[in-house]
């Protein structure tokens, strides 16, 4: 049998194989990169951007004078992945961050405890809201920065809920549908 030349493993006779399996390269590889690329997130209340992006919205309703703009103004001032399921959007770019926020669900956690997590500028193509949300969803995290090394972005894309049981949901990157325009 043929030794695999990235696996490191060779054959001690009789069958057997012995070595070290390198298991999950391409995930250790994201992480590494991850770590260099990250800023670390201080702020406990979800970044500073967001709240200066509330007081922003809600000081321009104010100028309009219509109070239910107001009381709707800053309405969703920490935007998550799971908030925009089949929103179709324009991701213009992504920013990886670390925190060690208890709060943050994160599958990518180095040894320190240390999450990584993206946020996203993006604009929505049904009401050209721009917008800024946070995803550590495995699926849309891999895509977002795998376009964008690939020089893809802007990308007109879409969140997809694939319902997994009880209330859990695993969040999708899709491409916007084409459309047919006669």
């Amino acid at each position: 049998m043929a030794q695999k030349s990235n696996s490191g493993i060779v054959p001690s006779g009789a069958g057997e194989m012995q070595g070290e399996v390198l298991e999950h390269a391409m995930f250790h590889r994201l992480m590494r990169d991850l770590k260099l690329r990250a800023e670390v997130d201080n702020s406990n209340a979800g970044g500073d951007a967001a709240a200066m992006r509330t007081v922003e919205e809600i000081f321009a309703a104010a100028e309009s004078g219509d109070e239910e703009a107001i009381w709707n103004a800053g309405e969703f001032a920490n935007i998550g992945g799971r908030d925009l399921v089949d929103v179709e959007q324009r991701v213009y770019s992504i920013q990886v961050k670390s925190s060690d926020r208890e709060e943050i669900d994160s599958a990518f956690m180095d040894d320190n405890g240390q999450k990584y997590y993206l946020l996203v500028n993006s604009k929505r193509l049904d009401n050209g809201a721009e917008i800024v949300w946070n995803t550590s969803a495995p699926d849309v995290l891999a895509k977002l920065l795998a376009f964008e090394r690939t020089g893809k972005l802007p990308l007109e894309c879409k969140i997809v809920g694939i319902k997994l049981g009880g209330a859990r949901v695993y969040l999708r990157l899709k491409p916007v549908p084409k459309r047919v325009v006669s």
